[in-house]
């Protein structure tokens, strides 16, 4: 990849991949030309030349792939540090306690029902998704779900792993240049609307 033109979105997924792509290769940022490029012009930016790679992910990975891309490193490759999380503003949490605790239910019901009945679940996903039910699958592989005790061990404690990953993004985006002064952090986890472990 040295000297390969490199198109990223300027964002925290795009750091975090770059960064874990370099450190596999053994290379630094000023080893390649990085091009910042939103998600929106993937495709046509690898499409037309403008870039030799792309950070990229769903659903834009699965159409390059369509072309005749080819995948040279993924996240499986670094498991546990990319998450999704819900984000919820404090006063809105306070306020509405008891429906994010219910939206929050309602997903590790849909994560059971999504592994117990899958082609059910690709159908109907499908059309939100906006791809074929066959090829909703596809777009999952590699992601891990994280189980309602995997959030806890995540969210709960003295130290939640998730404050450590957290730490180690706000250090790599301030590094980057993606945000401007480090700030804390240990406020933004908040367990409270976690389903209780059966016992």
């Amino acid at each position: 990849m040295r000297g390969l033109r490199v198109g990223a979105e300027n964002s925290a997924i795009g750091a975090v991949m770059l960064d874990a792509l370099l450190a596999a290769a053994g290379l630094e940022v000023n080893d390649i030309q990085l091009v910042s490029i939103p998600v929106n012009e993937h495709i046509n930016n690898y499409r037309s030349g403008k870039v030799d790679v792309v950070v990229t992910f769903e659903p834009v990975r699965t159409e390059l792939l369509s072309q005749g891309a080819k995948v040279i490193f993924d996240s499986t490759r670094v498991p546990g540090r990319i998450l999704d999380v819900l984000v919820v503003r404090a006063d809105a949490l306070d306020k509405h306690m008891q429906q994010i605790t219910g939206l929050i239910s309602a997903y590790f019901k849909a994560l059971d029902y999504f592994a117990k009945q899958p082609e059910d679940a690709a159908t109907r996903l499908g059309p939100y998704l906006k791809v074929r039910a066959d090829q909703v699958l596809s777009q999952f592989d590699g992601l891990i779900s994280l189980s309602l005790t995997e959030n806890h061990v995540q969210f709960g404690g003295n130290s939640p792993k998730l404050l450590k990953l957290a730490t180690s993004l706000r250090d790599l985006m301030l590094k980057r240049k993606l945000l401007h002064k480090s700030f804390e952090l240990e406020h933004l986890v908040d367990p409270r609307c976690l389903p209780e472990l059966q016992k």
